[in-house]
């Protein structure tokens, strides 16, 4: 490299310190966890562009890969983490490596800690460069849109520029994954992935392998990681007369956000949850017992009047109005759920989709008919 041809640093490979260095930038809350506040609150996916062939790079493409370029020329040594997306059993194990700007190590430590690590001699599938900075930026030609994120799934590589929001990152790589898993056979999916055990009609057990789809903020990690037990049996009871701890038993939490769906089984993405901790309560068990663990990695999450996170909604306020996207970064260990497995025991037998709108049909839908379920699951 350049730099390093010069005597000076030009990567900081996977630094065993980057979590001292992300505090320098955070708030440390009374229970132990620590928080981030990012520029931009939510993912610019009206100032991305998917580049799919080097005929498609318009100047103004060119003109911010340039200015990426500049920057990091001029700028001190990268921040270089490298993590595995899927498991160490999983056909579609992914080597993705971040190259994260020095000023933002709070972002290359918490994806850090949603993957699995990988050694950093081993050739990358996907690479991801993380510049939250404003670098004269133009606009996606024909929009009033800002070009915020360049995407070449072809070529592997994915640039951020503006926004330090956690989900640039996150959704960047698995965006390269779900393209990664079609090439392996498979199908990604923007679904969250659990298991459990229901007592049927006949008196016998059926292990259910479900797979809840829907868009960001629809209730996929609501759905994904709710859970049957003491905490709430009491409203099942109320509302529908029925207790389902006594139907409902042996629960798993197994991925929250992107799966791989193969025929003999649902492949999962990652270890940990980066999930949506607004209005989050009792009744949210697992999401709770994780968000408000010590080992929690928040991003504009409030606190409460002792110093501790708070997820209430009350405090925060993000463009004038009141915060509806605090996340949170947590081990699924943390939930109380999850057996250290994030691919299923078996292929997938229950789906479920979720609708953002009021009108739209009964969330649980038996389809028989093999044709009519995989048309379903193609119209999303």
């Amino acid at each position: 490299m350049l730099k390093e041809k010069a005597g000076l640093r030009a990567i900081l490979n996977n630094p065993p310190d980057l979590f001292e260095r992300a505090k320098l930038y955070g708030i440390g809350f009374k229970n132990g966890s620590w928080g981030w506040a990012s520029n931009i609150w939510h993912r610019s996916a009206n100032g991305t562009v998917v580049v799919e062939d080097d005929n498609e790079l318009l100047p103004e493409y060119k003109f911010l890969m340039m200015r990426v370029l500049e920057h990091i020329l001029a700028q001190g040594p990268l921040i270089q983490v490298d993590c595995y997306l899927g498991s160490n059993v999983s056909p579609v194990r992914m080597h993705a490596r971040l190259y994260c700007d020095p000023q933002f190590p709070d972002i290359a430590f918490r994806w850090s800690k949603i993957n699995f690590p990988a050694p950093s001699d081993e050739e990358p599938d996907v690479m991801l460069f993380e510049i939250p900075h404003y670098l004269g930026n133009p606009n996606i030609p024909g929009t009033n849109q800002m070009l915020r994120v360049l995407r070449f799934p072809h070529h592997d590589y994915t640039i951020v520029t503006c926004s330090s929001y956690q989900g640039e990152v996150k959704k960047g790589f698995l965006a390269h994954w779900i393209y990664f898993v079609y090439k392996k056979g498979g199908c990604g999916e923007h679904a969250a992935l659990r298991e459990f055990t229901v007592k049927t009609v006949e008196d016998k057990s059926k292990r259910v392998i479900m797979c809840v789809w829907g868009l960001t903020g629809t209730g996929k990690s609501t759905h994904g990681m709710y859970v049957f037990g003491e905490h709430n049996k009491h409203l099942f009871i109320k509302q529908f007369g029925v207790d389902p701890t006594l139907y409902v038993s042996d629960q798993v939490i197994r991925n929250d956000d992107i799966v791989a769906i193969f025929e003999d089984r649902v492949y999962g993405s990652e270890k940990g949850s980066w999930t949506k901790t607004e209005d989050v309560n009792e009744y949210q068990l697992p999401i709770l017992k994780a968000a408000m663990s010590p080992k929690a990695l928040h991003e504009n999450t409030e606190f409460d009047p002792n110093g501790n996170p708070s997820l209430e909604g009350k405090l925060f306020q993000y463009c004038g109005s009141p915060n509806k996207n605090a996340r949170s970064v947590f081990d699924l260990a943390d939930t109380g759920y999850f057996d250290g497995q994030i691919d299923s025991s078996g292929p997938l037998n229950t789906a479920v989709f979720i609708s953002p709108g009021n009108l739209c049909d009964y969330a649980w839908v038996k389809i028989e008919d093999l044709a009519f379920a995989a048309k379903a699951l193609a119209d999303g």
